[in-house]
């Protein structure tokens, strides 16, 4: 897996990193209609914190 991982270039692991994040949170918002923006919104930013670390610069 690492060495797929390998092959992106650090800005194509940025835009994958944001993708997954939008995805992510329109999943939340359809999911959980009840969670407040500010809720959903820390999720998020969380979940591209921990996305960005493990694809970090190789």
């Amino acid at each position: 897996m690492s060495e797929k991982i390998n092959f992106y270039d650090y800005n194509d692991r940025i835009d994958k990193i944001r993708k997954l994040t939008k995805e992510f949170r329109e999943i939340i918002e359809k999911k959980f209609p009840e969670i407040t923006e500010i809720d959903v919104e820390l999720i998020t930013e969380t979940l591209g914190i921990e996305l960005k670390h493990y694809f970090r610069k190789f």
